[in-house]
């Protein structure tokens, strides 16, 4: 719990459209407690260029403005890992995914998972895949999609880890598996697809350009790229956040950044202080336009997500189901 004074606070309350002459409570409903964002309001808000102080007493805003404002993560995330944990392509954590594989599957195969529950039937639905496709899984992790998918199109799974790659040849064996950098695939022998997808990795790719013309390169004429991300604008690490304003019961959606393209150090598991780190890259969704169509490829489709889950909460959820937790974007061969 944060204790401010109301002359810093009172443009977050103007934001929230709350006026009163109380002390308002400011909750949010996840995880550990991030002020971040809330100490840049503040010192945005605090100068005497932005706040009349002496419409604070007019009004009777006079009081302290208590605010509880937590990080945003995976609902359950004491239990359940980050929504975007996977695999990494910078030579930093090059080997970093093998060593948390078994931790990976196991989440992976939650009955709560998001792979599970949202992003699987999604998928399968914008895929529809048929005998003939020849199919690539960019970022295959421990297998998990190959698995459900190999039976209907012949496919190949590449990815940077090879603890994560033996996971995969253990489960599925009908699919060939290849260890190798996204950015890299232009050394390898491949055949052309017609369809390639890569769910929640392209954020933990380095070489965004690289990694564009190589698939652009394998991909035949019309065939597409189903891309799966988390959300760039909703749901950015460390600088976004639930806001929940509990006398008038609205919750919001605090951004502090979006258009500023940015990496981030975070835990791979962060139910575990001592686990590997390894690097996620916020980019606004023009630049991943803006690449595709150097390489050749157009946007041809994109859909938003809503999460599953329904949080356990002493107050009204009356924002989450509007503001999407992944962006799904479909690139087509030009």
């Amino acid at each position: 719990m944060k204790i401010i004074n109301i002359n810093k606070a009172r443009k977050i309350i103007e934001l929230a459209k709350l006026k009163t002459e109380n002390s308002v409570s400011v909750i949010d409903s996840n995880f550990d407690a991030s002020n971040q964002i809330l100490d840049n309001l503040i010192d945005k808000y605090s100068s005497k260029s932005t706040i009349n102080s002496s419409n604070d007493s007019n009004t009777g805003l006079n009081k302290n403005l208590n605010i509880n404002l937590k990080q945003d993560q995976k609902p359950n995330s004491k239990k359940n890992p980050k929504k975007n944990l996977s695999r990494n392509s910078d030579n930093k954590a090059k080997n970093s995914w093998g060593e948390v594989a078994n931790w990976y599957e196991d989440l992976l195969t939650s009955p709560r998972s998001f792979q599970s529950n949202v992003i699987l039937p999604n998928l399968q639905r914008l895929l529809d895949l048929k005998k003939t496709d020849i199919v690539l899984d960019l970022a295959c992790g421990e297998g998990f999609f190959p698995a459900q998918f190999e039976k209907h199109c012949k496919l190949t799974g590449i990815d940077i880890a090879p603890e994560l790659i033996n996971l995969a040849r253990e489960k599925c064996k009908n699919s060939e598996f290849i260890v190798a950098k996204a950015e890299n695939i232009d050394k390898l022998t491949l055949p052309k697809f017609n369809k390639v997808y890569t769910v929640l990795a392209i954020q933990n790719i380095q070489g965004l350009n690289e990694t564009f013309k190589n698939i652009s390169s394998f991909l035949t004429p019309g065939g597409q790229w189903i891309i799966v991300m988390n959300h760039p604008a909703f749901r950015q690490l460390k600088n976004s956040e639930w806001l929940y304003i509990k006398e008038a019961e609205v919750q919001y959606r605090l951004l502090s950044k979006y258009m500023t393209s940015y990496k981030e150090e975070i835990l791979m598991n962060p139910s575990k202080r001592e686990t590997k780190k390894t690097l996620t890259y916020h980019r606004p969704l023009q630049e991943y336009i803006k690449v595709a169509k150097n390489n050749g490829l157009a946007l041809t489709n994109m859909e938003e997500w809503i999460s599953h889950i329904v949080q356990d909460t002493d107050y009204k959820e009356t924002a989450r189901k509007e503001f999407p937790m992944f962006m799904t974007l479909v690139f087509s061969k030009l």
